[in-house]
């Protein structure tokens, strides 16, 4: 994979929130998969150091078809709303040492389920122009809180994301398993909203986290660890 268009490093909280916004503009939406290639971060505990894991596995037997890992330095400290800032460069160092293309890219963070349309996922999947979801554990920010945690919701069972500005649904409250807490799920790039949610409800046939997401977050939790002897 190739970095097809360069994000800008901000100069300031306000350039930040004016790059995500101009470069929303060119989201795109659609497109189909046959592979999947998840990809996660894990922090030293000093956290200045990031282990980044990008995994591809096939989606007739989830198996890994193949995997880069990569430690670097991290440049960005933890900002709401500015995620793709701090993790979007290190797994763009992982995504482009794959020697296997994935069809989709899931990421571990918010797509267009952020408050200017342009969370993490957007961020990696602008770059790279490849079909990106983002999958969130947590409610998205600047979504209207109206969460469907009920016990008791079979998988499949969806609510819509919506934001605050401007009512716009960007993605849903997705239940993969029955009697599981949800995953907040949104397109990044090339992808639909409904898609998004079909995609990934495809790609967690066992457990809440969807397969590329499980291993990713496996490699890159086990690569910090050999590296810093945990």
């Amino acid at each position: 994979m190739r970095v097809v268009r360069d994000v800008p490093e901000p100069t300031s909280a306000q350039d930040a929130e004016r790059i995500q916004v101009e470069l929303a503009r060119a989201v795109r939406l659609g497109d189909t998969f046959r592979n999947v290639a998840g990809v996660d971060v894990a922090y030293s505990r000093d956290d200045q150091r990031a282990y980044v894991a990008a995994v591809v596995l096939s989606t007739t037997n989830w198996k890994v078809v193949h995997e880069q890992r990569v430690a670097m330095p991290v440049r960005h400290g933890y900002e709401p709303g500015m995620l793709g800032f701090r993790e979007g460069p290190l797994m763009l160092a992982a995504l482009v040492k794959l020697a296997v293309e994935p069809d989709l890219i899931i990421v571990d963070g918010c797509g267009t389920a952020h408050p200017r349309r342009f969370g993490l996922a957007c961020h990696v999947g602008v770059s790279l122009d490849h079909p990106t979801v983002g999958v969130a554990k947590t409610w998205p920010p600047g979504c209207v809180d109206v969460k469907a945690q009920i016990a008791g919701q079979p998988r499949g069972a969806k609510a819509a994301l919506v934001l605050q500005s401007g009512g716009h649904r960007v993605g849903y409250e997705l239940f993969t398993q029955p009697n599981t807490r949800p995953v907040y799920v949104s397109p990044g790039h090339r992808v639909s909203v409904e898609e998004a949610a079909s995609l990934v409800l495809r790609c967690a046939p066992f457990f809440r986290k969807p397969e590329p997401l499980r291993a990713a977050d496996q490699a890159a939790n086990a690569f910090r660890d050999a590296e810093e002897g945990v």
